[in-house]
């Protein structure tokens, strides 16, 4: 009763305050953008629905299925801060195995990986350190010696860090890192390299231990040549191989990457802060101690701050973190799967369709995925709508030429700052979802492109002028 009260008196104050929208020149607009250089072969589509009503404005091949990219994420956000209450943190503890005895802990300390994307996250440096609060704990219980070491419990997620269907060319890069049980500074390396008189030398690795081995191919050219340098590692791998050549150069060159174990680099960085503040760890095996005692409960931050920072920035990595989370407190053990599976049940309760629709992942790395503008637009409409969610969820979106990676997109033109949109692209996709107005939505905004031939600065062009023929310069006023 309360969900149906919430929603009449929405409908309500938005017929009070809303003007009407006069959508009647967006047919030629869409024929324009269509026919443009690098359009032709392009499948576009397009549709604007009215959050209250469900009437669709705006339609243009509003039901067909389309590679989606980063607007996935809009998905994944939405259906878990709906299965997870307001509040909800990613909650990582630390475990004694094996009793204190005169400061000497006789066996291991165990960290258990809760798959909080956020530990020494370079996003989120004013919130406590994970290993701050673990020395800390440590010297609480006044253990100055660990016989055994420090490990990671995987229990809570085991499966492979990179999902099967993420391309190769994607692992190496930073925005391609794979998911852990226990996540550490965005599993992702900073490699510093320097030129030697015939060699390109690695010489240093942040954080430490943070990749396997280095296949360095690179070739060193003349000081004037141009830098051609390409990294990749396949998926799950130890081996990341360095091709192409480089100049001669005095500064180091620095490249960051993914780690291919982030479970090693954090044991690695815990062991070592242990040791600099006096503690021995022996590193010794030991068989497993039935005795546990925990000595530090750690929370993330607020899974909506980390839902607007992964929609701000298109954080893949976070976004799978998030996606899994749907399924955390309900199941010991989660799966890409299974969390996939809560993920379709939560939009079959908002009485989403999902005809022609394929969900592969939490990011949309992926070119499994596949959804419709009107399953988009449809799961817009329904978070909003939803008590639980609201404003509190479209609040998060990005907003054009303001923040996030559609701060350059219509900046300086009437729609400034007027449309909240996430934006998803890859090689002949090109994606952008919201609300609109970003302040008061009232629509639920969605185009998709797939096999343009353009470059993406000018689809991103085409995309801007679309948007102001659609919502033009009366409607942004009276909006």
């Amino acid at each position: 009763m309360r969900k149906y009260i919430f929603i009449i008196l929405t409908c309500i104050v938005a017929v009070l305050t809303a003007s009407a929208v006069d959508f009647s020149g967006s047919a030629d607009a869409i024929k324009r953008f269509c026919s443009a250089r690098g359009m032709k072969r392009a499948h576009v589509g397009f549709c604007v629905m009215d959050l209250q009503t469900g009437e669709m404005k705006v339609a243009y091949c509003e039901r067909d299925s389309f590679i989606p990219a980063s607007v996935t994420k809009l998905v994944t956000s939405a259906t878990t801060m709906k299965a997870q209450p307001e509040g909800f943190s990613f909650i990582t503890t630390v475990a004694c195995r094996g009793r204190v005895v005169d400061g000497t802990l006789k066996g291991d300390l165990v960290v258990r990986g809760s798959l909080d994307p956020t530990v020494e996250s370079r996003f989120f440096k004013k919130h406590p350190s994970f290993i701050e609060q673990c020395l800390r704990a440590v010297g609480r219980f006044g253990i100055t010696k660990i016989e055994g070491r420090v490990v990671v419990d995987n229990t809570i997620y085991h499966e492979n860090p990179v999902p099967d269907d993420w391309e190769d060319p994607d692992v190496a890069e930073d925005y391609g890192a794979g998911l852990f049980a226990l996540n550490y500074a965005d599993n992702q390396a900073l490699l510093k390299f320097e030129t030697t008189a015939d060699s390109l030398c690695l010489v240093d690795v942040t954080p430490k231990c943070s990749f396997g081995v280095l296949d360095n191919r690179v070739r060193i050219v003349g000081a004037k040549s141009a830098t051609r340098l390409r990294f990749f590692r396949k998926k799950n791998s130890e081996t990341l191989r360095i091709t192409g050549s480089m100049s001669r150069q005095s500064k180091p060159y620095t490249y960051r990457s993914t780690m291919s174990d982030a479970h090693r680099a954090f044991v690695n960085a815990l062991t070592d802060s242990l040791v600099a503040h006096g503690v021995e760890v022996g590193g010794h095996k030991h068989e497993r101690h039935h005795h546990e005692e925990t000595i530090m409960v750690y929370s993330s931050p607020l899974l909506d701050d980390i839902v607007k920072s992964l929609l701000y920035r298109s954080d893949n990595m976070f976004a799978e973190a998030v996606l899994r989370a749907n399924s955390v407190g309900f199941d010991k053990t989660i799966t890409r799967k299974h969390s996939l599976k809560k993920e379709r049940h939560i939009l079959k309760d908002w009485h989403v369709d999902l005809s022609h629709v394929n969900l592969y992942d939490g990011s949309g790395l992926s070119r499994s995925n596949h959804f419709t503008p009107v399953f988009l637009a449809s799961t817009l409409r329904a978070a909003y709508l939803d008590p639980k969610l609201g404003k509190r969820y479209s609040a998060l979106l990005p907003v054009c030429g303001r923040n996030g990676t559609v701060r350059s997109l219509l900046c300086d033109t009437r729609l400034d700052g007027r449309i909240a949109l996430k934006s998803g692209s890859m090689n002949a996709v090109q994606s952008y979802a919201g609300y609109f107005p970003a302040d008061e939505p009232r629509y639920a905004v969605v185009l998709m492109a797939n096999r343009f031939t353009c470059s993406h600065s000018d689809i991103r062009r085409l995309i801007e002028l679309l948007l102001l023929d659609v919502f033009d310069e009366k409607t942004a006023d009276n909006s």
